[in-house]
């Protein structure tokens, strides 16, 4: 088979591997499961060099006539050596490493199910999960005829399956799957590993259709939360969302399944204000259309769900946020929705608790969405999102200096909208754009917002707001509604 440690694709497939079972190192929380599982003792973590176990390292160079002679001799077909670039293994798991299928057949032929289950190294790797990580099909179908144990977690408490899922082999996960439904182990796809994860919130965080699709086919379940979130707290369609996976949100909600969209988080936000939030537009025309609700974020019903009267509706957070994409995918919501939002004072500070208010950075009061847009536009601060719920903190900041070109293009599509502005967002909103071009950013976004506030916002003749009234084309009378012009 010639020296396997040149075979470049191989080392650089076990680094990925070895990369994606150690991050969770430290979150060992697996060994009471395993050893209710009936698993035998893990192997010490000081094995000798490869050179100094003849038997490891003919399976490691790919030596059938080696090993065979050694397996005649009553070699221990569980010693481990220290392999390179791939750490502690068993003869097996060599052979596994260099995809040697001949030998692994022939070491697996005469193993025990006990002897399959014995986990090595730091990671506490048994032989199905290398196999099932490294996408070795063959050698992981004749593991599990034998009888390994599907259910085994490693240190970071994921069996093989979620291995097989991170690193993104469809065909061992569909292989694992179909062994699970043969060997009854109905709750298999639903397990979780020690950060709370089932296999079908991975698929889903990494965005792995194939696989979600996969998994979704084979039962699993697309409404299980993830373990100590609570009630309703990241499900995969969460996952999906927060990740900005348009398609695998898209599977989800068409999967057949009832998918739970009414999800909160502890301040209250949906998954349409998180969308939001991520700036993923297309997540949130998915949302839309599967029935959540403009104004709170819920499934649409008869009756509309009653939230916080100061509480931020997601076309609110947009514009707070700078999130234009996602501004017009919400305008493209019911008429009658969107116009009972346009212009509806709200606070974004009651998605959390926000120190700023102490020194005058939030408003005292609510304001509408072209307020929030040119006055007190905000912005999101991800390294700690645990402030708003969703594990993370938002930062609140005023004031023209902190007015991006994003922020200037919300603007401009409300007023295309039919939002009014008042003469003091009018002078902020001036002062934004001069800061903005000092600083040589969004020329373009400024300069069509310029053409807009020249050519078509005037003041209303019944009420006095301003706005991009319907009349200024035609140089007639302006009114901002028909109740203005009536009253005149």
């Amino acid at each position: 088979m010639g020296e396997p440690t040149s075979d470049r694709a191989v080392a650089r497939t076990w680094s990925k591997f070895r990369r994606v079972v150690s991050k969770n190192w430290a979150d060992l929380k697996s060994l009471g499961a395993a050893t209710a599982a009936g698993v035998l003792p893990d192997m010490g973590q000081s094995a000798p060099p490869l050179e100094e176990v003849p038997f490891v390292e003919a399976a490691f160079k790919g030596d059938l006539k080696l090993v065979s002679q050694l397996m005649s001799e009553g070699a221990n077909l569980t010693q481990s050596a220290l392999l390179p670039d791939y750490g502690e293994a068993s003869p097996l798991g060599a052979a596994i490493c260099v995809n040697d299928i001949d030998i692994a057949r022939l070491l697996i032929d005469n193993m025990s199910q006990a002897q399959l289950g014995i986990r090595y190294g730091p990671q506490k790797l048994t032989a199905l999960h290398l196999a099932a990580g490294m996408g070795r099909d063959e050698i992981a179908e004749a593991l599990v005829a034998k009888g390994a144990d599907l259910r085994i977690p490693d240190a970071a408490g994921n069996t093989p399956l979620v291995l097989a899922v991170q690193n993104c082999h469809l065909s061992m996960v569909w292989i694992i799957c179909e062994k699970a439904k043969m060997a009854g182990l109905s709750q298999y796809l639903d397990e979780y590993n020690s950060k709370g994860q089932t296999a079908l919130q991975v698929a889903c965080e990494l965005g792995e259709l194939a696989i979600v699709s996969c998994l979704l086919k084979q039962g699993a379940d697309p409404n299980k939360p993830t373990k100590g979130w609570g009630k309703g707290g990241q499900t995969p369609l969460w996952v999906a969302a927060m990740a900005g996976h348009a398609d695998c949100v898209q599977t989800l909600l068409t999967s057949g399944t009832r998918v739970n969209i009414d999800m909160k988080t502890r301040r209250g936000l949906t998954l349409l204000h998180l969308a939001v939030l991520m700036d993923h537009p297309s997540i949130v025309s998915l949302l839309m259309e599967h029935g959540a609700d403009i104004e709170t974020g819920h499934m649409r019903l008869e009756e509309v769900l009653q939230v916080g009267e100061d509480f931020p509706n997601p076309l609110l957070l947009a514009c707070a946020y700078g999130r234009p994409e996602c501004l017009q995918a919400l305008l493209m919501g019911p008429r009658e929705d969107v116009s009972r939002i346009l212009e509806k004072p709200c606070r974004v500070d009651a998605t959390a608790v926000v120190v700023e208010r102490l020194v005058g950075r939030v408003p005292e009061a609510a304001q509408t969405p072209m307020a929030w847009a040119v006055q007190f536009p905000c912005k999101l601060v991800r390294k700690s999102l645990r402030v708003m719920g969703i594990g993370g903190e938002v930062q609140f900041t005023s004031g023209a200096d902190a007015m991006d070109a994003r922020h200037a293009e919300c603007v401009r599509v409300l007023l295309a909208a039919g939002a009014g502005i008042t003469g003091d967002q009018l002078i902020a909103l001036r002062a934004g754009l001069d800061a903005l071009r000092e600083k040589g950013e969004g020329e373009a976004v400024v300069g069509r917002l310029e053409v807009v506030l020249r050519d078509a916002v005037r003041q209303c003749e019944g009420c006095g707001a301003w706005g991009a009234w319907p009349g200024v084309a035609q140089g007639g009378p302006i009114f901002c509604s028909g109740g203005c012009r009536t009253k005149r």
